[in-house]
This record gives structure tokens, sequence and C-alpha cells, in this order.
């Protein structure tokens, strides 16, 4: 899938914005522009993968969340990235913690680290509306 350039651009302007937002700003990121749905979950819209000692990130775009664009849910879109870049403030933990886990217990780990990041991302949609786009 090609992206447009809109598209793109929309999604690179969240993206910088919320990393300054969350007070990573001393981050590098990239985004990859994935042409195909994840393998095995055809629902991932974005993927973050962070390397946290060296303040870098890639965030990866899948076609779904171009699906919200297209048919113009900019709010999902939006809420999407936010998540995606909070994941940037629970992943120095995750890092320590998972390791030290066994199989069983990292999978309710993930769960326990999904719902802390969207709360950090709710909180900060509360603390500034602004940033979402309205439905």
């Amino acid at each position: 899938m090609k992206y447009p350039e809109k598209f793109k651009d929309y999604v690179r302007s969240k993206a910088k914005e919320y990393k300054l937002v969350i007070g990573a700003g001393e981050y590098n990121m990239d985004i990859y522009w994935e042409e195909e749905e994840e393998q095995g979950n055809h629902f991932t819209a974005a993927k973050i993968k962070i390397r946290t000692e060296y303040l870098f990130c890639n965030l990866h775009i899948h076609p779904p969340l171009y699906d919200y664009f297209k048919n113009k849910d900019l709010n999902q879109v939006d809420r999407i990235i936010l998540h995606e870049m909070c994941h940037v403030l629970t992943e120095p933990f995750y890092e320590v913690v998972i390791s030290n886990l066994a199989p069983i217990e990292q999978t309710y780990f993930e769960q326990i680290r999904e719902r802390q990041t969207q709360r950090i991302a709710n909180a900060i949609i509360y603390a500034n509306p602004e940033i979402i786009s309205k439905l």
C-alpha cells in the first residue's frame, strides 16, 4: 500500500507533537510505513519499538491507521498515535521487569503494561483535550 503524503504529513506532525507533550523530546524517531497488516493481527494500526538506552524509537504505521484517516476518524488516529508514543514512558519499567518473569507472567504483565500505557494517554488527553481531534 502506498500511503498519500497528506496522511504521512499528518502522522509525522502528530507523532512529533505527542513526543513533546509526553516530555520525550530528547528521543529520536523514525517512522516506517508498513504496506501490510502486522502478521497475525489485522487490527494493529500502529506499533512502536523503543531503544531506551539510545533514546530512539521506531513508529510502525499499518494499513488500519490509514483506514481511520481515510474515513475521517482523526480522533481515533490521534488516540492511537498518542497511545504508541506513551509506550516511551512505560518501556524502561517494562524492560526491567519482563525478563525476570515466567512466560505465563509475561503475558499478564503485557496486559498490565497496555492498560497503564492507555491510562497515561487518557490522563494526557484529559489534561490537554485540544491535542485530540474532535469526534
